[in-house]
């Protein structure tokens, strides 16, 4: 019986990621209509992978499985919302997050990032010391180097300058210096190419006081130009980092001594006012609430703004940027990958008909960039400095991998991970002894034994399950025999709190004690593993087990694992209940299971004689004709945006 919870997380192989050319017709009219609004909506574009129709698998020529796109939606993929603030990407495999997104600073996308399948949009930073169109020379400069880049990418999206109220960036602006500014740049870009989309630069955090300095921007603008400023999209940075009046850094000589504080600082032009000044304590980074209520209070200020008012609205810059706890700060790891999955869903999803942008859903927000790629001076990158994806990383890829972009693709199920907070194992005893702590122990007379399961609820019913596995890691052994653990499939629903050697529930008994019974579990194993080396993570293949999981969840009722040998040993696995540690990190090494999937293919259909009512061909003006030919068969799969809660 398990009578103590805690909770934490872990890691995944990198999936392949498959391409797709660029469409010029779409096949069907609704696949069309679709693609015709996300290509058409201001500053919200089709990228290469974007734009990427059914890919054929390679072991199956000439079938093809195609997902439907979204309805109601800019976007005909999820995984295309969802992004990071990258500044390099040239020796990352940035294809395994299962992106959309980039954001970029003083550049456009490369070749490599194109070709990859990446949508990106460029901040272009503003300013005394980066462009300042006051200053002539400077001006100069930074007016022919825009002009390349627009050249370069055209009907690309540009936010002018990055939090140009934070007296941290270059000059901290005042309102009408900026609108100025912006004046200024968004006539250079329009300019030279009418489809570009411009908008203006992020804030630091949504708050009161930052849609008070946009409002004194938008005023500035009007007054000076006799127009509402012209903006294409909207962005903001939501990180929830204090507020306070004072110099960058609070550094001498610093006008308010007495209310300054670290975070992002008031724009300068609010003096000292401290009834402007917001503390937030370091642990307060993670507040997913209070994430969501910012976003809500900006997009009803957009609303009543005649310049903002039923515009697209991406989210530049979030995460967490206070260190975790193996780092000296406050945050187990799995703090900021529950606070990453939680925002992540709910901008996913969350729609307000009054406030939300009307071409896409009513969403609130349209896409998303984390900070950051591999910015390691903050806490949040989704790389390490050898290339390789951190826990964040891993985190933000799995959390893509159940749109399923490519196929096949890997997505794993593992406590503290990706929303995952299922308790999901216990141990029972034939002495009664039963499960109270981090562990998992197996005997090898039989007489304690392992019981795991899995929520992959997720996951479409048809989807096809390549191979799954099931990971948990040995970290102790009494006695000197070898043991071959076997794994079975369960039969009969169980529950982790009320397991015991007797009882699958507080109601329901085992038809045998100790889970023996044919109603109990399946007599023939699925797999078997010979288990003897401490220190060691240990794999059950349960291929078929998952497949049955998959197609039929209500039915899915986990995994018994029981060991068999001679003499007396037992082993000691760790379980779902193990906690961070740092910097230990034995989360990672809590049981998972993770699962190769691909979207399913039809089989193929005999060869047949074309009819003309077989055949569907586009106008005489077409340059393509889909033909129903007894070589290709499509199949659609509707693939659902999966939520917990908003």
């Amino acid at each position: 019986m398990k009578t103590q919870h805690r909770d934490d997380q872990k890691l995944a192989y990198p999936p392949v990621r498959i391409r797709g050319a660029r469409i010029a017709l779409a096949v069907l009219s609704l696949v069309l209509g679709l693609f015709a609004l996300a290509a058409f909506s201001p500053g919200l574009r089709i990228s290469g992978r974007d734009a990427a129709m059914p890919s054929i698998h390679a072991g199956s020529p000439g079938v093809v499985a195609v997902r439907t796109p979204v309805p109601n939606s800019l976007y005909p993929y999820p995984e295309q919302r969802v992004g990071a603030v990258a500044f390099n990407t040239s020796e990352l495999d940035i294809a395994s997050l299962h992106a959309g997104l980039l954001k970029l600073e003083q550049r456009g996308p490369t070749a490599r990032e194109r070709d990859l399948g990446f949508d990106s949009v460029t901040v272009l930073l503003v300013g005394q010391g980066w462009c300042d169109p006051s200053d002539p020379a400077d001006w100069e400069a930074c007016s022919a180097r825009i002009t390349d880049l627009v050249a370069d990418n055209p009907g690309h999206t540009w936010f002018v300058g990055n939090e140009p109220e934070n007296p941290c960036r270059p000059g901290g602006m005042h309102s009408g210096e900026y609108a100025r500014v912006y004046y200024a740049i968004y006539q250079l870009i329009k300019a030279q190419d009418a489809s570009a989309q411009v908008g203006i630069g992020g804030v630091v955090i949504p708050s009161q006081a930052r849609r008070d300095w946009l409002d004194r921007v938008l005023d500035s603008y009007r007054g000076s130009y006799g127009e509402p400023m012209p903006v294409d999209i909207w962005n903001v940075h939501n990180l929830l980092l204090s507020e306070c009046p004072g110099s960058c850094g609070c550094r001498d000589p610093n006008p308010c001594p007495n209310l300054c504080c670290s975070g992002g600082y008031l724009p300068p032009e609010f003096g000292c006012d401290s009834s402007r000044r917001t503390y937030r304590p370091q642990d307060s980074q993670v507040n997913a609430n209070e994430f969501k209520q910012l976003i809500r209070e900006f997009r009803a200020w957009m609303a009543t703004r005649e310049a903002a008012r039923d515009k697209p609205l991406i989210i530049t810059e979030m995460g967490v940027l206070a260190p975790r706890r193996d780092s000296g700060g406050p945050y187990p790891v799995e703090w900021i990958n529950e606070f990453m999955y939680e925002t992540f869903d709910w901008m996913m999803n969350a729609t307000d008909q009054e406030t939300g942008y009307s071409a896409d859903g009513y969403r609130l927000v349209q896409r998303w960039t984390w900070y950051s790629l591999t910015d390691r001076s903050f806490n949040g990158s989704l790389f390490d400095g050898r290339g390789q994806l951190t826990d964040f990383g891993l985190n933000f890829a799995n959390y893509a991998a159940r749109f399923l972009p490519a196929s096949p693709t890997t997505i794993f199920f593992q406590r503290g991970w990706t929303g995952y907070s299922q308790d999901t194992d216990t141990w029972i005893a034939a002495d009664g002894f039963g499960d109270t702590d981090f562990k998992l122990l197996i005997s090898s007379d039989s007489t304690y034994k392992a019981l795991l399961k899995f929520d992959v609820s997720l996951l479409p019913t048809d989807v096809e399950v390549v191979s799954a596995t099931l990971s948990l890691r040995l970290v102790a052994r009494s006695g000197v025999s070898a043991v071959t653990v076997n794994s079975y499939g369960i039969k009969r629903p169980w529950e982790v709190s009320d397991a015991t050697w007797t009882q699958a529930t507080d109601t329901t008994l085992w038809e045998v004690p100790g889970i023996g019974g044919e109603s109990d579990r399946e007599m023939e194993p699925t797999s078997s593993v010979l288990a003897d080396a401490p220190d060691t993570t240990y794999t059950w293949d349960v291929t078929d087990l998952a497949r049955q999981w998959v197609a039929n969840p209500d039915a899915n009722y986990g995994v018994l694992l029981e060991g068999h040998a001679t003499g007396t040993t037992t082993l000691t696995f760790i379980s779902s209940d193990q906690v961070e540690q740092p910097p230990y990190n034995l989360h990672r090494l809590r049981p998972k299971l993770e699962l190769v999937v691909r979207l399913a293919e039809p089989s193929q259909t005999p060869t047949a004689s074309p009819t003309a009512t077989g055949t569907l061909t586009a106008t005489p003006t077409a340059t393509e004709v889909v033909t129903a030919t007894p070589t290709e068969e499509r199949r659609t799969l509707y693939l659902p945006i999966l939520v917990k809660g908003s």
